[in-house]
């Protein structure tokens, strides 16, 4: 198990060197895990709020991992249906919104700034994923695995 672990950093370490693609004009920009996942909904007939917390096994993680993606010189949220998205950096944030008129957006700790403030790769959450649909939010915190740019 040990030996897995230790393969797994070595592979992570490998890969954080060399430039992520997955096409030709296509480059990977973020790779984050989620850790946490809250649903909130509207309160139901019998009062019962609508919002639920729920920390995700490492297999969900995987599953929902976010990736954004740059295509020349535009964004692309290849992880949820692969929304075109526009880049804005503000303040200690990089943010991510859809250009569809959705309110759906990424927010991510600007590694720049890590260091001013004394966020690093220790603190629980770097990024937070929000989506929203009717009358409901899916929002998705998580962990920077990767950020170039």
């Amino acid at each position: 198990m040990k030996v897995l672990k230790n393969i797994s950093v070595l592979l992570l370490l490998m890969f954080s060197f060399v430039p992520v693609t997955s096409t030709q004009n296509e480059t990977i920009v973020f790779l984050g895990d989620p850790k946490v996942r809250i649903g909130v909904n509207p309160p139901s007939d019998d009062g019962k709020t609508g919002c639920k917390t729920e920390n995700l096994s490492s297999k969900d993680s995987s599953e929902y991992r976010c990736i954004i993606v740059k295509r020349g010189k535009r964004y692309y949220w290849q992880s949820r249906d692969d929304k075109e998205l526009k880049k804005t950096e503000s303040g200690m944030f990089i943010i991510f919104n859809r250009v569809d008129g959705y309110t759906d957006y990424i927010k991510i700790v600007n590694p720049r700034w890590r260091e001013i403030i004394g966020h690093g790769k220790n603190d629980k959450f770097e990024y937070m994923e929000h989506i929203t649909g009717q009358l409901s939010t899916l929002t998705y915190l998580g962990s920077d695995i990767d950020y170039r740019e």
